[in-house]
């Protein structure tokens, strides 16, 4: 799809929106007729695209307010704790902890099938705690859910030439069809053939759940205390 004349190296809705090189090379025509046929190529891959929301009040109270920092007498334990704290205080790090038990309970459906969680490569230090914690997390979670969980975790620039970074370049494009519903700004181009979004509100509830299983997964390995 990105091949067609005029060719694109990459996908980048707002990008393309602003109309920002290279996407300044189309048309307007071009460019809606482009965002068509890229939400179309998604649709036929026939995904279920579930868009969740957390107001950024439950996010500061439950999220960032939540997290317990865990004194550990094991250094190195200590300074990784540390590391996954500080990236839990941005939203899309703490979330991928929510979104494991959510996404795999909805991709296993009665039977056991593998999550597999591609995240934006971008700073390896970061990427190598959030893989440790989300492999932890996961197998402290075995126990209480009764099932296996098999996770696997993929790294991709955003923009690039292999299946991953393609995969996150066409969750853009669903990232913003769902800021669209989200924002009632009616269907369009790319909503009508991309389907429905189903926009699934987080709650403080499931905002606070979220981060108690964060919290009771560290306090296996010591103490956790607030700061």
């Amino acid at each position: 799809m990105l091949a067609r004349r005029p060719a694109l190296p990459y996908w980048d809705q707002d990008a393309a929106l602003a109309r920002r090189p290279p996407f300044d090379a189309l048309s307007n025509t071009q460019l809606k007729r482009r965002c068509a046929a890229l939400a179309a190529t998604i649709r036929e891959l026939d995904p279920t695209i579930v868009a969740l929301t957390m107001s950024a009040a439950d996010f500061d109270t439950h999220v960032r307010g939540g997290l317990l920092i865990p004194q550990q007498t094991d250094p190195v334990l200590a300074e990784r704790r540390l590391a996954t704290l500080r990236l839990g205080q941005r939203p899309a790090q703490a979330l991928h902890f929510g979104l494991l038990p959510a996404v795999e309970a909805a991709a296993q459906r009665g039977r056991p099938q593998a999550v597999r969680l591609v995240i934006e490569a971008a700073d390896a230090a970061r990427d190598a705690e959030l893989d440790y914690e989300l492999q932890r997390f996961v197998r402290h979670r075995v126990p209480a859910g009764g099932r296996e969980h098999l996770l696997a975790i993929g790294h991709a620039p955003r923009h690039g030439t292999g299946a991953e970074s393609r995969a996150l370049e066409a969750a853009d494009l669903v990232a913003w069809a769902a800021r669209a519903t989200l924002d009632g700004r009616g269907l369009n181009r790319v909503t009508r053939v991309l389907g429905a979004v189903e926009v699934v509100p987080v709650g403080a509830e499931q905002a606070k759940s979220w981060t108690d299983a964060v919290n009771a997964y560290w306090a296996q390995d010591g103490i956790a205390q607030r700061a």
